[in-house]
């Protein structure tokens, strides 16, 4: 299987599933924006976001060490090594998790009182740091390392269906009750997955534990390195929760967790990109297969930029619709918040991509002198705009922070690998994208009402919308046929009469 065919496949499958999961986990917030206070929905997103932040402190960067580790060891066929990587990580994050999250359980009366403002936050924080002691997810680096996607692209889906299936009996009890959902959905989580991994990797159990003082160190290593830039990411993706949260009430809080992760969406394929990407470059790069690195990253690339751009245009021509019609009217200060985080996630996703392509490189210490400079710039951002202007400095913050990001990875990877950006594609692209905003918006307002029936509305005008975009992209020829193969590597299910019609349109 070459690049194009694993990385498309990979993806397709894994993006699917996240799609879905990403659909289930917005309704989750849906749900809970309009089954709990305002208030308890600022409180319970304001403790996730301390313990998450906590929670990189026992990470380590080995998770992710361990995806890269354990792909070099299956080309090498060396089980006994993936077992003993994989309980030597569990060992050192079970004795983190436990010096880390110990303490703050001690204060958590005091942390109650004095950062969130409630004594009503205490349970909650005890019952989330439970739950983050139990949830090692050790499986799902096990399943991506040995390239087993069709278990790893269900893990999410998995997770956030059962925390809404165990919410829906506990929601009675307010933010309290949405953690201790949490927490029974990660015991649920651990029996299952630890059972599929068994079941999938027999030598995990077979094989003998070996401890491997040289493998230890290299997962040591790579992962500090890893560890450093993910404090790093925590400062960049935190910090605007966390500075919300001291300097305006939780009920800003809960509109900036209305539109952040409705932004958020725009997340969904850069991730199941990323996670096919980074264990296949980590192969192909440790062979010097540095061409194919090449051709698969530009097209990718560009293929991606073609995607999303109808998406981020939508959300900011529609983001108070959006916001209204889901999360009820009271969520729609958060329009202007939701505009520019819309912007700001394009460029989060691309980056993504990249840094997933770098750590591939095996060049983890790059990404973290990105993430530094980032997270300098948007701390201070974050500090002189969110006293003063809440949530909507912290979304600007949030996107001069991702557009640093963006150009610092592709100045690296452009260094490294020939990945052929064309300013002019790009912009044909978002030129389309206007082509398929103007045409949604013509058909809207030519049909709207008349049929009694507002979904089948919407499916004209997006169906309209859609050919229009597809038209302009190809008349352009923004399209490659490099870009092309992609595709039909991936599995999508492409008529073969289509595909013959679209090489005609499309250039070398």
């Amino acid at each position: 299987m070459n690049y194009a065919e694993r990385v498309g496949k990979g993806t397709f499958m894994i993006f699917t599933l996240t799609m879905l999961a990403a659909a289930i986990g917005y309704g989750f917030r849906i749900f809970l924006s309009r089954s709990l206070s305002i208030d308890d929905y600022g409180l319970f997103y304001s403790v996730i976001a301390v313990v998450a932040t906590l929670g990189v402190f026992r990470e380590f960067g080995l998770a992710t060490s361990l995806v890269k580790h354990m792909a070099e060891l299956k080309a090498r066929a060396d089980y006994s090594g993936i077992k003993s990587a994989t309980l030597m990580v569990f060992a050192v994050q079970l004795v983190l998790t436990l010096i880390v999250f110990a303490p703050v359980a001690f204060f958590a009366d005091a942390l109650a009182e004095s950062y969130f403002g409630t004594p009503a936050a205490s349970a909650v924080l005890l019952l989330v740091l439970l739950e983050g002691i139990i949830n090692m997810g050790l499986y799902s680096a096990v399943f991506q390392g040995m390239q087993k996607f069709n278990v790893f692209a269900f893990v999410e889906l998995a997770r956030v269906s059962l925390v809404l299936l165990f919410s829906y009996f506990f929601v009675s009890e307010g933010a309290a009750g949405i953690a201790k959902a949490q927490l029974l959905s990660t015991v649920a989580m651990n029996a299952i997955f630890v059972g599929l991994a068994l079941r999938a990797m027999p030598f995990l159990m077979k094989e003998r534990f070996v401890f491997n003082r040289e493998l230890f160190a290299k997962i040591l290593k790579f992962g500090f390195t890893l560890w450093l830039g993910n404090i790093i990411v925590m400062v960049v993706s935190r910090m605007d929760v966390l500075t919300i949260t001291y300097f305006r009430p939780l009920s800003e809080v809960a509109l900036y967790n209305a539109s952040l992760p409705t932004a958020m969406l725009l997340m969904t394929f850069a991730s199941a990109l990323n996670n096919t990407i980074y264990p296949t470059i980590s192969e192909l790069w440790a062979r010097k297969e540095t061409a194919a690195i090449s051709r698969g990253m530009t097209s990718v690339i560009r293929l991606f930029f073609i995607m999303m751009v109808p998406f981020v245009l939508l959300l900011v021509f529609h983001s108070n619709a959006i916001l209204s019609t889901l999360f009820g009217n009271k969520f729609a200060p958060a329009t202007l918040s939701l505009q520019i985080l819309s912007i700001a996630m394009l460029f989060a996703a691309i980056s993504q991509i990249f840094f997933g392509a770098i750590n591939g490189m095996g060049r983890p210490g790059t990404n973290t002198k990105i993430y530094s400079v980032t997270a300098i710039a948007v701390f201070i951002m974050d500090i002189a705009f969110v006293p003063l202007y809440g949530m909507d400095g912290a979304s600007l913050a949030t996107a001069v922070s991702y557009f640093m990001m963006f150009i610092m990875a592709l100045l690296f990877l452009r260094g490294k690998v020939n990945i052929m950006v064309s300013a002019g594609d790009y912009m044909r692209i978002i030129g389309g994208g206007i082509s398929f905003v103007l045409a949604a918006k013509v058909v809207s307002d030519s049909i709207l009402g008349r049929t009694g029936n507002l979904f089948l509305e919407a499916a004209v005008s997006a169906a309209v919308a859609s050919m229009a975009y597809v038209i302009v992209i190809l008349a352009s020829k923004a399209v490659k046929k490099a870009d092309l193969d992609i595709l039909i590597a991936s599995g999508i299910p492409i008529p073969n009469r289509f595909v013959r019609t679209l090489r005609h349109f499309i250039s070398e």
